[in-house]
C-alpha cells in the first residue's frame, strides 16, 4: 500500500480508536487540524490557549526576571496547597531526570506541553524561533499542493484534503484565541489554500520579511549561508515565478534545521528543568488524580498512585534512561523520592491546619486501576509484537510467507492502544506506533523504527480495491514515487516450515509446523527526497481472503509484503537497498464503503534524519487518499476486458490469492 513511512496519547484520550478515520481525534498528542474554520494568526501565533488556563495557571510574564516564579495550580493564597504543589513539582523534576524526553513528542502535546513551552520561550525572548518552525512546516505542506497542481485546485480536492498536520513540528490548533482570530488581523494567512504560484510567492515573501529581514523584530538566529541561500532563491522566484519547482518545498529547510537544533539543544533542555514543565505535567496528572488540599493527605497510597501516573505520562513523551531501569521499582522504599517527599511534608504538616483525609480528594480507585491494567496489558502486547517482528526481520534471506505473517499484521491492525494519531482528513487518518521496534540492523530499542498505519474509507467494493492496488498499470497513479517495478519470480507454496509464536514477557514461545503460501517476487525503485539516494526494495507478495462480518463471507483481503535481500543481485545504480515489511488490509464496511488499512515497517538502508522522514510523511499524507481515488477512477474508465486482472498486469500477484 505504501513505502516510506515514519509517543502515546494521554490517558484522557485513550478511548479514541484508530481503526476508523472517523473516530474522534485524540485531544492530547494529535496535532491534526480538525476544522477548516480554524485560523492560524501569523501576527499572534503564540496566544495562550484556553485549555491551558482551565486549571488556573498563572504564568510569569515575559518581563519576569526569573522562571522561578512558577505557574501554580489552584489558590495561591492557600499555603498548604502551595507547599503540596512545591513538593510534587520537586518529585516531578527528580523523576524527569531519569528519562530521556523527546522534543517532538512534547511539541505534539497541543493541550498542555506545547503552550507551556511557548510561555517559557516568551520568558526567554525566543518565541519567534518556534513560530518560524510552525509556519514553515505549514508552508511546506501548502506548497506541495501548488507544485502538484500549478494552475488551480478543484473545490473537491481542496475540501477532501485539507492541509496536513502530521509532522511533530506542525502548528497547534488547541488555542481558541488563535483559531478564532479573523483573517483581517493578518494580511496573509497560511491557512488560506493557495491556488496559484503567485499567491504562494506572497507567502514566501511574508516568511522572509518576518523572520529573515534585518529590520524585523522577529528575526531568527540562523547561519549566514542558510539565510543567503533563501534570499537568493527568493530573488530568483521574483524574477521568474514559473521556475518554482518541487525543490522549493524545502526552501526554508536549512534555516529550519538551524533553528530546530537551537530550540532542542538549548531552550528545550532548560525548559525540562523549569517550573513550566513540572507544572504542565502536574496539571495533566491532576485530571486523573485529585491533588490533596492538605499536607496530611499526602499518604503513601496517594504518592504511589501519583508515581504510577507520573511515570506513565513521562513514558508517553520519552523513555527511561538505561542506567535507571534497575531502580524503577524502588518507589516504595525508604530512600525513594516519594518516601523522602512524604517525610519532608509530614515534618512540615504541623505548621498548617491538620484535618482527616478527605476521600473525595483521591482519584476513583476503579478508574485508576483500569488505567494501570491498560498500561500492563499494553506492555505485554508490545513485547509480543516486538518479538514477532524481530523474528520476521531475521528471516530476510528467505522468500517465504506463511499464515503466521498475515496474523502478525492483522493483530497489529486491531491493537488500538498501540497507535497514536498524527494526521486526519475527511477520508483518511494516519497513525504511528507509540513504541519503537528493534530491527535486524539496530541493537538498541531506543534506536528502533516506528510503524506507520494509514486508514482510508473509500466508496468501492473489496474487489475493486484489490485490483487497483495490485494492477501494475495503475501503480504510477496510486504510487507516483515508484519509478521502476519489475517482476522477478513466482514461487509455489506448500513447503513445510517451522514458525515461532509468543515470546512476550511471561509467555512461552511455541514452535508450530505450517505450510508456505505462494509468493510473487518483484523489485521496486522508490524516489526519495534530496539528499537521500533512491531506495531499491525486493519484496515477496501474497494475498489472502479474509472473513467479513458484514457479508458473513470471505469477501475481505489482506495483501502481505515481505522484503528479502538477494545478495546475488547488484544494487541498482544510484540506489540504496531497503527492507519493507507491511500489509494492506481491505475490509467491507457496508454496501457502499470499504476501509483500507496499510501498516508498514521499514529499514531504510541507512541513517535517515527525522526531518527527512517528516518530509516523506508530509508529502505522502496529503496525497494518498487522492491518488487511490484517481486510480479507482482510471480503472472504472477502462472497458470490462481491460479491467481484468491477469498474471501479467499484476506481476503474478493475483496468482498468490489463497
Amino acid at each position: 500500500m505504501f513505502f516510506m513511512k515514519r509517543n502515546s496519547t494521554l490517558m484522557q484520550s485513550m478511548a479514541s480508536s484508530p481503526t476508523s478515520p472517523n473516530a474522534p481525534t485524540p485531544s492530547s498528542l494529535s496535532i491534526a487540524k480538525t476544522s477548516t474554520h480554524s485560523q492560524l494568526s501569523i501576527l499572534q501565533p503564540s496566544a495562550a490557549t484556553t485549555t491551558f488556563q482551565t486549571l488556573s495557571y498563572s504564568h510569569p510574564s515575559s518581563t519576569s526576571s526569573s522562571p522561578s516564579s512558577s505557574p501554580t495550580l489552584g489558590n495561591q493564597k492557600d499555603p498548604s496547597r502551595a507547599l503540596i504543589q512545591q513538593h510534587l513539582c520537586k518529585l516531578i523534576e527528580e523523576t524527569t531526570s531519569q528519562y530521556q524526553i523527546h522534543f517532538e513528542s512534547c511539541l505534539s502535546n497541543e493541550t498542555t506541553l506545547l503552550p507551556a513551552f511557548k510561555e517559557f520561550l516568551k520568558f526567554e525572548h525566543n518565541l519567534s524561533a518556534l513560530d518560524f518552525i510552525l509556519i514553515t512546516e505549514e508552508y511546506m505542506m501548502l506548497l506541495a499542493n501548488v507544485v502538484s497542481s500549478p494552475t488551480s485546485m478543484s473545490e473537491s480536492e481542496t475540501c477532501s484534503t485539507p492541509p496536513s498536520s502530521n509532522s511533530p513540528m506542525s502548528p497547534s490548533t488547541s488555542s481558541k484565541q488563535e483559531n478564532n482570530v479573523s483573517k483581517s488581523s493578518s494580511k496573509l494567512s497560511l491557512q488560506d489554500e493557495p491556488t496559484t504560484k503567485k499567491q504562494q510567492l506572497e507567502k514566501i515573501q511574508f516568511i522572509v520579511e518576518k523572520f529573515l529581514s534585518d529590520y524585523s523584530k522577529d528575526q531568527i538566529n540562523v547561519s549566514n549561508s542558510s539565510r543567503s541561500e533563501v534570499l537568493k532563491r527568493f530573488e530568483e522566484l521574483n524574477e521568474n515565478i514559473e521556475s518554482m519547482n518541487d525543490n522549493d518545498i524545502y526552501l526554508f529547510e536549512k534555516c529550519k534545521q538551524d533553528v530546530y537544533l537551537e530550540l532542542r539543544n538549548d531552550n528545550f533542555a532548560r525548559f525540562l528543568q523549569s517550573p513550566y514543565f513540572s507544572q504542565a505535567i502536574l496539571s495533566i496528572i491532576s485530571q486523573d488524580l485529585s491533588i490533596p488540599k492538605k499536607t496530611n493527605m499526602l499518604t503513601p497510597e496517594f504518592l504511589q498512585d501519583f508515581m504510577t501516573l507520573l511515570e506513565f505520562q513521562l513514558s508517553t513523551i520519552g523513555e527511561k534512561r538505561r542506567n535507571t531501569m534497575a531502580n524503577s521499582s524502588s518507589n516504595n522504599c525508604p530512600t525513594s523520592p516519594s518516601s523522602s517527599i512524604l517525610s519532608e511534608v509530614d515534618s512540615a504538616a504541623t505548621d498548617f491546619d491538620c484535618q482527616s483525609v478527605d476521600s473525595t480528594s483521591l482519584a476513583s480507585s476503579s478508574n485508576l486501576s483500569s488505567k494501570k491494567n491498560l498500561a500492563t496489558h499494553s506492555n505485554e502486547a508490545y513485547q509480543e509484537v516486538r518479538h514477532a517482528l524481530s523474528e520476521l526481520l531475521l528471516d530476510k534471506k528467505q522468500k517465504i510467507v506463511t499464515g503466521h505473517h498475515f496474523d502478525i499484521f492483522k493483530k497489529l491492525n486491531n491493537m488500538d492502544g498501540m497507535w497514536q494519531q498524527i494526521h486526519k482528513s475527511k477520508h483518511m487518518a494516519t497513525y504511528k506506533s507509540k513504541e519503537k521496534f528493534v530491527t535486524s540492523k539496530v541493537a538498541k530499542a531506543s534506536k528502533g523504527i516506528l510503524l506507520i498505519k494509514e486508514v482510508l474509507t473509500v466508496e468501492a467494493t473489496p474487489e475493486e480495491l484489490l485490483s487497483t492496488v495490485i494492477d501494475s498499470r495503475i501503480s504510477p497513479i496510486t504510487e507516483p514515487t515508484v519509478t521502476q517495478l519489475k517482476f522477478k519470480e513466482f514461487i509455489e507454496g506448500g513447503q513445510t516450515v517451522h514458525v515461532t509464536s509468543g515470546g512476550a514477557a511471561n509467555m512461552e514461545s511455541a514452535v508450530k509446523t505450517t505450510k508456505t503460501h505462494p509468493v510473487a517476487c518483484s523489485s521496486t525503485i522508490v524516489k526519495t527526497p534530496w539528499p537521500l539516494s533512491d531506495r531499491e526494495v525486493y519484496c515477496a507478495t501474497c494475498i489472502r481472503r479474509e472473513f467479513n462480518h458484514f457479508t458473513q463471507r470471505q469477501t475481505d483481503y489482506t495483501i502481505f509484503r515481505k522484503s528479502y535481500d538477494p545478495e546475488e543481485e547488484a544494487v541498482a545504480k544510484g540506489c540504496v537497498r531497503a527492507l519493507f515489511y507491511g500489509a494492506t488490509i481491505i475490509e467491507q464496511l457496508n454496501e457502499k464503503e470499504c476501509k483500507i488499512s496499510g501498516i508498514a515497517f521499514i529499514e531504510a538502508g541507512g541513517k535517515v534524519a527525522p526531518s527527512i522522514w517528516n518530509k516523506i510523511l508530509t508529502a505522502r499524507s496529503s496525497q494518498v487518499s487522492k491518488n487511490l481515488r484517481k486510480g479507482l477512477e482510471s480503472r472504472r474508465k477502462m472497458s470490462e476486458e481491460e479491467r481484468k486482472i491477469t498474471s501479467e498486469n499484476s506481476l503474478r500477484k493475483i496468482d498468490t490469492l489463497i
